[in-house]
Order: C-alpha cells, then structure tokens, then sequence
C-alpha cells in the first residue's frame, strides 16, 4: 500500500495493491473533511476529534464529547430520522471508560440508498 501526502505532510491518497485509489478532501487546516464515495461533511471540535461524519448511504455519526474533557460521551447512527445504532459511554474519576450502553433499532425491510 502506498500513500500520496501534501506539501504539509497531510495525507492526501491511499494507493491499495490493486492498483485502487482512494483521494482525501482535506480543509485548509490540514484536515480530512471527505473521502468521495465513502465519507463526507467531517465536523471537529476544536481539540481536533472528530464529531460528526455522514457516509456515502446517508447515515449520519455524530460522536459528541464531554464540555469538560475530551472524553466520549455517545455515538449515534442514524439515517433520516431513524436511529440506527446509539451506544453511551460512562467514565471513571481518571477518565477509563467503566461501561458501555446501547441501543440498536429493530431490522426494517426498507433499503437505504
């Protein structure tokens, strides 16, 4: 596997073996905001973790972290309305994850784009 970087040393593509090439989006700071075909609309906070991303399909992920630290505090799948998939995190006094609660929606018949 080989690796195309910018001038700033940001990571620009992926070359697999077979020959398929996978190109970044990167935003001004560096950042990767999309992957065409795959990811796209990347939000960060301001400590530079990554908030919320919405894959090719239409399902949005947002990972929101404590106003406090930078700890996890949920992920949320969802598509349109419809939650997908919904775990939360519950952390210790030094910030160790203690556990780990979720929630999956029932299977539809309905297809996703």
């Amino acid at each position: 596997m080989e690796r195309e970087y910018d001038l700033q040393g940001c990571p620009t593509a992926i070359i697999y073996p077979d020959g398929r090439r996978v190109e970044y989006t990167l935003e001004d700071s560096g950042v990767v905001s999309a992957i065409p075909s795959v990811v796209s609309n990347v939000t960060y906070s301001a400590d530079h973790n990554v908030v919320r991303y919405q894959l090719a399909n239409g399902v949005v992920v947002e990972q929101p972290r404590s106003a406090t630290s930078p700890r996890l505090e949920r992920i949320t799948a969802r598509h349109g309305t419809t939650v997908l998939r919904k775990l939360g995190y519950t952390h210790d006094a030094i910030g160790n994850i203690q556990m780990i609660l979720g929630t999956r929606c029932r299977a539809t018949s309905s297809t996703m784009p």
